[in-house]
């Protein structure tokens, strides 16, 4: 007759709990590899981009202190839906300021309608959310506004008139933002 002690009876009951635990994972495991088998699952990967574009920027900011270079892009709408969206004007050069600009007079037209010409330099206007001067960069923020599908792009029209006694070289950078 085999005798077991308190001690052994505890230590085979953990032991059979360990291997009914583990055979109840490896069946869970099975049975998922087969559900997923069976049920045939199919899948579909896709890209999902930016509703809005901006074409090249076409000007010349080659001027002399005290003129005004003109820059114009378009804006295209891609999407199907009204999209909300800011345009966010970059300006970088060293040292940049607001003081550098007599004004940054822009107009953005659909063809039959316009914003009327604002001062981009001018946070009062209704269309400026934010100007930012960082040091070397302005960043010059609109406000939201809904971009309708219309036939052919929206036309950005800048005219940047710099100060008489700026001396530099200047970049411009334009990025869209849906709201």
């Amino acid at each position: 007759m085999i005798i077991i002690t308190r001690e052994e009876k505890i230590k085979m009951n953990k032991k059979l709990m360990a291997f009914g635990v583990m055979a109840i994972f490896a069946i869970a495991l099975t049975t998922a590899g087969l559900v997923n088998y069976l049920s045939n699952t199919q899948e579909v990967d896709g890209y999902v981009d930016s509703p809005m574009s901006i074409s090249e920027i076409i000007g010349d900011l080659d001027v002399l202190g005290g003129e005004t270079a003109r820059v114009k892009f378009d804006i295209t709408n891609n999407a199907n839906v009204y999209i909300d969206a800011k345009i966010q004007m970059i300006m970088t050069a060293d040292d940049i300021s607001v003081n550098d600009f007599n004004s940054i007079m822009t107009e953005i037209t659909d063809g039959g309608w316009s914003t009327g010409i604002l001062n981009a330099l001018d946070e009062s206007e209704p269309m400026i959310e934010s100007i930012v001067d960082n040091g070397d960069e302005l960043v010059i923020t609109t406000i939201s506004v809904p971009w309708a599908t219309v036939d052919g792009p929206w036309t950005v029209v800048s005219d940047i008139s710099f100060a008489s006694a700026v001396v530099g070289d200047y970049n411009i950078e334009v990025t869209m933002i849906p709201q």
